[in-house]
């Protein structure tokens, strides 16, 4: 039996005093925070999948020495999101909702994925959809005051210190895809303030909030019926990555900017049906969401809005399409959920691809 622990310090583990013996996960945490005088950052066991992350110095490796339950050590890097104020920088507030099943001069992200053709601007959507679904938003959090989330939105748990923050178009009366999803906030990033909307954080955090995600999900009873949404970027980690897979095999949907081959690998159109400059791109990419100058809830109030770019638009608009398929059609599972939404989405209208697939996301319920 094996663990994978994380640190920002160092990949050397080896050469170090041998310590004592450590027999199990529980006695393998206790035993790394009475060396550090600090609990590591979560203590992550799902379906097979054993991790410690936490944060160290190398003086830190030095005292835990060579652990001989450890698979491997891993940096801890940087993981971040960094949503893009339109060029326009308009705030907007109090938008007025159509609760039909046609909205109305809905935002042209929503539009698009109810229709074939773009230039559309009405949602057409199922009311019945997303009934009974969960959104775990694990990123910078969520408002959940907002007047967008009425009072389905919940506070879910914090791994950084700071405020509250909500760049999130996914789930809502007016902008959401997923109008009667229940929001969950999970904050692993921590804004930068610089005035750019950026927000970094540790890999460490990400990993505790997915696993706390999963955790709660399960001991809900609703782990099939919710998603995992990560509109958040940064380079391949094989210990979130690892989690990932764990965290699907147990029958929670994962949705994200950039990703492993088991979850839902997500790029950015315009209105125009073009790639985003800004984008990932590649044939690993599953599909493209609406996402440049996409009206959002904001956190400035429980009524504002703002037109945010990023593929941390795009994101949501699919985690939203996977609830929508998740409630509508009863798919419970990755393995089903990602060749339907595949299989039914919008194909050869997109452009500047750079190696990636024409494929846009779609509800099935509109023309």
């Amino acid at each position: 039996m094996c663990f994978t622990t994380l640190t920002i310090a160092t990949l050397l583990t080896v050469g170090y005093a041998s310590p004592i013996p450590v027999p199990g996960l529980d006695d393998h945490y206790n035993y790394i925070a009475k060396k550090l005088g600090k609990k590591p950052t979560a203590k992550i066991n799902i379906n097979g999948f054993k991790a410690i992350p936490l944060e160290t110095d190398l003086p830190g490796l030095g005292k835990l020495g060579t652990l001989p339950l450890t698979s491997s050590v891993e940096y801890d890097v940087h993981a971040s999101s960094a949503p893009i104020p339109s060029a326009n920088g308009t705030e907007v507030k109090q938008p007025i909702a159509d609760f039909l099943v046609s909205q109305n001069s809905a935002t042209w992200g929503l539009g698009r994925i109810s229709h074939r053709n773009k230039y559309i601007y009405n949602y057409v959507y199922d009311t019945s959809a997303c009934v009974g679904t969960t959104a775990y938003v694990v990123a910078t959090g969520i408002r959940t005051s907002h007047s967008e989330f009425g009072a389905r939105a919940q506070w879910g748990a914090n791994f950084v210190p700071g405020g509250l923050v909500s760049i999130t178009a996914e789930r809502g009366d007016y902008v959401g895809v997923c109008k009667a999803a229940n929001p969950v906030a999970v904050k692993v990033l921590s804004p930068i303030n610089d005035g750019t909307g950026r927000s970094t954080g540790a890999r460490s955090w990400v990993m505790a909030g997915m696993a706390w995600a999963y955790n709660n999900a399960v001991a809900r009873g609703n782990v099939h019926k919710s998603v995992q949404s990560l509109s958040i970027r940064g380079d391949l980690h094989f210990p979130v990555n690892n989690l990932a897979n764990a965290i699907v095999k147990g029958g929670m949907s994962i949705v994200v900017a950039a990703g492993s081959e088991n979850m839902f690998t997500i790029a950015a159109s315009d209105i125009n049906d073009a790639r985003a400059s800004f984008s990932n791109f590649g044939s690993r990419v599953d599909l493209f969401g609406p996402d440049v100058d996409i009206l959002s809830s904001y956190t400035s109030c429980y009524f504002c809005y703002y037109y945010m770019s990023s593929t941390s638009m795009a994101t949501p608009h699919i985690s939203g399409l996977s609830l929508y398929f998740i409630g509508k059609e009863d798919i419970l599972t990755l393995s089903k959920l990602r060749p339907r939404l595949v299989t039914i989405s919008t194909q050869g209208k997109l452009t500047n691809l750079a190696g990636s697939p024409t494929r846009l996301g779609y509800d099935a319920d509109g023309l």
